[in-house]
């Protein structure tokens, strides 16, 4: 992550250096306040209330308050920025190596499961792989969409088929499977819906 640069000192139109230094007493109040959390409910107001003297004799000093806050606003608001961009280049980085090993995953998977139905076990000086016998679940697979109840079909309305009602039907304009309903009911029951048969999943690969 980039280092982030320091933090910048304001100057006035005069090109006089605005540090909190040059801010006592009610001016270095009034800077702290503006730090804190609005719901926090600062009493902004009151500490203007508290400098004395007239508002021309105090406004150039208010003046620097807002300037420095002004600049320390735009340092922060930059780092954001540079952070935001280091956060996305980081996470682009994530996706990309992520989708590399699991394609190596993929590959080492299919490998091992040519071997053979039994699990397979390769045991290292440092690690160990190993390929499960079966999977926990078998994938379903559609085999006649035709057949399978109603129930697992859903219009675009979002709702199962059989509670589409003939004023609604002329609104759907197609229906399609509710693949999740079918395979949580298969997971559920056991039982293959009409229309639908298991096959066997993938087996786990695991690295240890």
């Amino acid at each position: 992550m980039p280092k982030s640069s320091a933090r910048p000192t304001p100057h006035s139109e005069e090109g006089r250096s605005l540090t909190l230094f040059e801010l006592t007493g009610a001016y270095a109040q009034l800077a702290s306040l503006l730090d804190a959390d609005p719901e926090a409910g600062p009493d902004i107001e009151g500490a203007l209330n508290q400098v004395e003297g007239a508002i021309k004799a105090k406004a150039e000093s208010i003046a620097m308050v807002i300037r420095q806050k002004e600049a320390e606003i735009q340092w922060i608001d930059r780092q954001v920025e540079i952070y935001r961009e280091e956060v996305t280049r980081l996470a682009n980085r994530v996706k990309a190596r992520q989708g590399n090993v699991d394609r190596v995953k993929r590959w080492l998977h299919d490998q091992l499961a040519i071997l053979g139905e039994e699990t397979q076990k390769v045991e290292g000086s440092t690690l160990n792989v190993t390929l499960s016998k079966r999977p926990e679940y078998d994938d379903l697979v559609v085999i006649d969409e035709s057949t399978v109840p109603q129930e697992f079909k859903k219009a675009d309305l979002t709702i199962p088929a059989t509670e589409v009602t003939p004023e609604l039907a002329q609104y759907v304009k197609e229906v399609k499977l509710d693949k999740r309903g079918l395979n949580e009911h298969f997971k559920r029951t056991g039982v293959a819906p009409t229309g639908t048969e298991p096959v066997p999943g993938r087996r786990t690969l695991k690295i240890y």
